[in-house]
């Protein structure tokens, strides 16, 4: 749109702009205003609740979230201005483009009187010309067709006037917008940048413990039970530790897809989740019919002996879940495995052997890995707020992602030669 051949009467356009796109970009702001209003509300509600802070690390998350209050509240009053802007120049550029169609339409109709009048009285000029005399009625017709070409001119300059009219108060009005939203932009900058806004949330959100809750080996730390879980608190929890600030990290930045493979500080921490060391060395009890599900290892062990080979391999995918709870915790965001992005998974080999005693011992080298979808999980009441918050505060940045988490682990399996229990013995694989 905008060009010449676009407005045959104008032959130029007064009034550009795509109403479809300033409809577009007003109704994502308005989305965004929405989304932040909820997250006031949820705010408000939650910082209201004494019982749902407690401990040194929850008064300092308090803070930091009340410290995000104000930026909101700011922003949100900018982005309402800009909202109301927007809306008014929507509504004056839509009624600007209906008078510039109304207008081209009659610039049209009067270009083509005039034309057809200037060619008529051309061809009278032409007979004049080539030697033909004019009779009284020829004289009369061109006198008549130059003066309704004349008229004709004239009404398209008065056209051409509206036009130029039009176009400066469209213009007048595009600058009215642009300077209120520069000045919400303004606003919103003398009090807090952008960047800072993002940089202070994140920190809040996924970083903002460092120090304060780090956990140093055997401690316990403030207001939580030995299992992790906020004691005595119900409704918010607000647990946290590094896995799960760089899970919760990635999410809000939007890093897309993330794959970890044989990395240090994530194979201890998948080690030491007594929930998944459950499963694998003690088994499990089936929750349909209450009978006992053999560890994982000994499942893997046991058909490396029935396969009557001292070397075989494996690769078995099954369901996998661990502890779960709405804390900035590691495990509780992994909580179950995804089967739609791999579930679980254990691939490797097995040895078998025969001690002097009879004993049969089967050693395992395996890879597990951990296959998960990040996304807010609906049933928690703090996956919900702190979904939004994520959203506002980001401007859109937050994004669910599959996260395929590898570490190697190894395994000894030993069979008594009497019968009874498989003894299991496992720690971290060499990597």
């Amino acid at each position: 749109m905008g060009a010449k051949e676009d407005f045959p009467g104008l032959r130029f356009d007064p009034t550009p702009g795509i109403p479809g796109a300033v409809d577009g970009l007003l109704a994502q702001i308005r989305g965004v205003v929405v989304q932040m209003g909820q997250v006031q509300t949820e705010l408000d509600a939650t910082l209201l609740r004494p019982a749902a802070w407690q401990g040194r690390a929850g008064s300092e998350f308090q803070r930091r979230v009340t410290d995000l209050v104000p930026h909101l509240g700011v922003l949100r009053d900018s982005l309402q201005t800009v909202q109301l802007s927007l809306a008014g120049w929507l509504s004056a550029l839509t009624s600007y483009q209906q008078t510039r169609k109304s207008l081209d339409d009659q610039a049209l109709a009067v270009r083509r009187r005039k034309e057809a009048a200037e060619r008529s009285w051309e061809q009278i000029g032409k007979s004049l010309l080539l030697g033909g005399g004019l009779s009284q009625a020829d004289e009369a017709r061109a006198r008549q067709l130059r003066a309704e070409a004349d008229a004709a001119g004239g009404e398209l300059a008065s056209i051409l006037r509206q036009a130029k009219g039009l176009e400066e108060q469209h213009h007048g009005s595009a600058e009215s917008a642009a300077r209120d939203i520069e000045q919400a932009a303004k606003d919103f900058g003398r009090y807090r940048s952008m960047g800072t806004l993002i940089q202070t949330a994140l920190q809040s959100l996924d970083k903002g413990f460092d120090g304060l809750t780090r956990q140093d080996p055997g401690e316990q730390r403030e207001g939580m039970d030995r299992d992790g879980s906020r004691a005595g608190t119900k409704g918010l929890n607000f647990n946290n530790d590094w896995a799960g600030r760089e899970i919760l990290a990635r999410y809000l930045r939007g890093g897309g897809d993330w794959t970890i493979r044989d990395d240090p500080d994530w194979n201890e921490y998948m080690n030491g989740n007594h929930s998944l060391n459950a499963v694998l060395e003690s088994g499990k009890r089936n929750p349909n019919d209450g009978t006992v599900i053999p560890p994982l290892f000994v499942q893997l062990a046991q058909d490396a002996v029935d396969r009557r080979s001292t070397y075989s391999t494996f690769d078995k995918t099954d369901h996998m879940e661990i502890e779960n709870g709405e804390g900035f915790v590691g495990y509780q965001y992994l909580h179950g495995t995804n089967k739609d992005v791999g579930d679980f998974n254990a691939r490797g080999n097995a040895v078998v052997s025969v001690l002097p005693n009879g004993d049969k011992e089967v050693r395992i080298q395996a890879d597990l890995t951990w296959n998960d979808t990040i996304d807010p999980n609906k049933k928690y009441e703090t996956d919900s707020w702190k979904s939004k918050v994520a959203e506002v505060v980001t401007f859109g940045q937050a994004e669910s992602y599959d996260l395929h988490l590898t570490w190697p682990r190894d395994a000894v399996v030993v069979f008594p030669a009497g019968g009874g229990a498989p003894v299991v013995r496992s720690g971290p694989g060499k990597g």
